[in-house]
């Protein structure tokens, strides 16, 4: 080798050397890249004044770096245990509640008629000369043949004394207390029929039509507010029987309420079950409406049929009695002889049932042409009861 190219070349190096100078090339690379890679360092606004050029730039001061704190780890999503078991304890409180409550009302519900009837049975109804002690040795069951054995042969007060005791010596034997008020009102013992009927609607024994037949009871009394409250009870307890309705109009007609009457009327002629009931009560609605002061509509009414052919027994007793509210007595008896002549074709109940309305009965009270051509007397006189007897 020449010695000029060991000038250029340099000095000879060992290998430990070239490792060396190779590592700190591959340092000096790294540092470059880290200043690189750095964002720029922005000048405060604050600092205004620079040092002048001779002047060593102090480096700048270092921000204290902000720790971050690592994010807490979210809770894991672990049911409580203890509050999974209250809940389960309570649901199964619950359903066993719901099914001790069940069989709370399904026992109740079988004793409850025994319950009403022992406390019924407190104010145990009374007659003369009744006393419960009688008749020893005898169930309630021979009794019960015994009153029918009475009953047979027409010893009525006999059958309801053992009636009674019967019924107080088994309570839960039922329709003792309304045979016995049933009887004492077939035979006119209206004070003893009402207290012993109102005994049988406390022990729940026919109470429909011990209400209606307690309704009739303070009709007869006049005591007409009393009437109305029972027939509407009797109405609440059977709503498809004809008569309580009838009666329930007849007491309100009796009460001056006319249009009242008039809708309970149409409701009894709704449930009747033959054609000569549905006509008497159609009739009575319109003797209610007749009351009203504007007639016109039911005058209406009376000439359409009037030209439609000759008027039936009712519709010829309407024009009676729209004549009679007229004043005019005389053509009101013609009417009223022409409704008995149309009998001879049919329906003759219907006709004595019609001229038995209030309004036929007091203008015969007052009036001799109209009692003539009812052939009603002017004193008391049997009434036609419609839809059979109670």
């Amino acid at each position: 080798m020449s010695p000029q190219l060991r000038r250029f070349l340099g000095p000879g190096r060992s290998w430990h050397e070239r490792e060396a100078e190779k590592q700190r090339e591959a340092e000096a690379e790294q540092e470059t890249s880290d200043i690189a890679d750095a964002p720029p360092i922005e000048p405060e606004e604050s600092q205004t004044d620079w040092p002048s050029s001779g002047e060593a730039v102090p480096p700048p001061p270092s921000r204290p770096e902000k720790r971050r704190s690592a994010p807490a780890p979210s809770p894991a999503v672990v049911p409580d245990q203890k509050i999974s078991r209250v809940l389960e304890m309570q649901t199964l409180v619950f359903i066993v509640g719901g099914f001790i409550l069940v069989g709370a009302a399904f026992y109740a519900g079988t004793k409850v008629r025994y319950v009403k009837a022992f406390l019924a049975g407190r104010n145990k109804p009374e007659i003369t000369n009744v006393d419960s002690k009688k008749f020893p040795g005898l169930t309630a069951d021979e009794l019960v043949e015994q009153a029918l054995a009475a009953e047979r042969i027409g010893n009525w007060k006999e059958a309801v004394e053992r009636l009674l005791v019967a019924k107080r010596r088994n309570i839960s034997y039922r329709g003792l207390l309304f045979r016995a008020g049933k009887l004492c009102y077939d035979h006119g013992d209206f004070d003893s029929a009402d207290r012993l009927l109102d005994r049988a609607i406390a022990f729940g024994d026919q109470v429909d039509t011990a209400n209606y037949l307690r309704g009739l009871i303070a009709v007869g009394r006049n005591d007409l507010p009393t009437a109305e409250q029972f027939f509407e009870a009797a109405v609440n307890a059977e709503p498809f029987t004809p008569g309580y309705y009838y009666y329930l109009g007849e007491a309100l007609r009796r009460e001056h309420r006319p249009n009242d009457a008039a809708n309970r009327y149409d409701q009894a002629a709704n449930r009747t079950v033959n054609e000569q009931d549905a006509a008497l009560c159609r009739f009575k609605a319109r003797m209610a409406r007749s009351e009203i002061p504007d007639r016109s509509q039911l005058r209406t009414e009376l000439e359409q049929r009037r030209a439609a052919g000759p008027l039936t027994v009712d519709w010829a007793l309407t024009d009676a009695a729209l004549k009679i509210r007229a004043g005019q007595f005389n053509e009101a008896a013609d009417a009223i002889r022409e409704a008995r002549a149309g009998t001879k074709s049919g329906l003759p109940t219907l006709f004595a049932s019609c001229i038995s309305d209030m309004l036929f009965t007091d203008a015969a009270a007052n009036h001799p042409e109209i009692a003539a051509a009812c052939q009603l007397d002017t004193g008391p006189t049997a009434k036609a009861t419609p839809f059979g007897s109670p």
